[in-house]
């Protein structure tokens, strides 16, 4: 009986010792295994986030390179906006305006508007800040050339529509039909007066013509004579406007009266021999603020080159 309760015995400490050894044993293989599961996921993780960073920094990298390529080629474009504009500059200094006889557009008007704050303070410290600023600093230049430009262009268009109207009404056509002109008694300039006998400035051109040929207006205006002056004997006067005044004297009838309004070829009146002459023909003068100067000026002169001049 004794033996028997010590056998009972022995198997209770005996199976106590196997499920202590057992649980120890069961922990520290759970511990490993936790630490190692622990372990591989961190390497896991930090790898994977290692690689993930890289890729990020790959892509931001050819996000970058690529956004340096879309500047540059920006700069391109505006190199070229640059070369057309400064050729624009020169054709507006160098032909319109010289057409128009009005003085190139000052350098400083040009210019008008750079410099001042600094607007660019706020790339500072960004990354490639210098590409940044100095895009920005041409794209505002060029934009504010462009603006200038545009001004000039305004003012050349409004300076072509009043030359335009100008060229209108100034005596810019022949007085007589070329066929009733039958020569050039006297030019512009210079002569010995064929009734005065002494030399004098002949104001005009006088056109040797039929009695009762027809005499035109060489511009449009407002006729402001229309009668009897002295040694132009009947005689008629047009204001073009703009200081141009034409003069057509001698006539044997005027058919125009003051205050009329006339346009390029109308009537006027016909050719005669009235006040100091000495035969039938037209005196035709142009006169600009109050002086006299060549008529033939303002009309193709080889409409008379093959007319004889004394």
């Amino acid at each position: 009986m004794q033996n028997s309760t010590y056998r009972l015995y022995a198997d209770d400490e005996k199976a106590a010792k196997t499920k202590k050894s057992f649980a120890k044993v069961f922990y520290k293989s759970f511990l490993l295994k936790f630490l190692f599961v622990a372990l591989s996921s961190f390497v896991f993780y930090s790898f994977s986030a290692h690689i993930v960073q890289k890729k990020e920094e790959k892509q931001l990298d050819s996000e970058r390179k690529n956004l340096i390529l879309q500047f540059e080629l920006l700069n391109k474009r505006m190199s070229r906006a640059e070369r057309i504009l400064f050729k624009i500059q020169e054709q507006n200094d160098n032909t319109y305006r010289r057409i128009l006889n009005v003085e190139a557009m000052p350098e400083s008007m040009k210019k008008a508007g750079f410099g001042g704050v600094n607007p660019y303070g706020k790339y500072d410290g960004v990354l490639n800040s210098d590409l940044l600023i100095s895009t920005a600093k041409r794209i505002d230049i060029l934009s504010k050339k462009l603006a200038v430009q545009s001004k000039s262009f305004d003012e050349i268009i409004e300076l072509a529509k009043a030359r335009e109207k100008k060229l209108a009404v100034i005596p810019s056509v022949l007085p007589l039909k070329k066929d009733d002109v039958q020569k050039v008694g006297s030019p512009f300039g210079m002569r010995k007066h064929p009734i005065l006998r002494v030399r004098k400035m002949h104001k005009g051109i006088d056109l040797v013509a039929k009695r009762g040929a027809k005499i035109m207006s060489s511009g449009e205006g407002v006729v402001i004579k229309a009668g009897r002056s002295g040694g132009y004997g009947k005689c008629v006067k047009v204001d073009h406007g703009y200081g141009y005044v034409s003069i057509y004297a001698h006539m044997s009838k005027i058919k125009v009266k003051e205050g009329q309004k006339v346009k390029h070829g109308d009537l006027l009146g016909l050719v005669g021999s009235t006040g100091r002459s000495t035969g039938p023909h037209l005196h035709y003068e142009v006169t600009i603020d109050g002086k006299a100067v060549d008529p033939e000026n303002f009309f193709d002169s080889k409409l008379l080159k093959d007319k004889q001049r004394k």
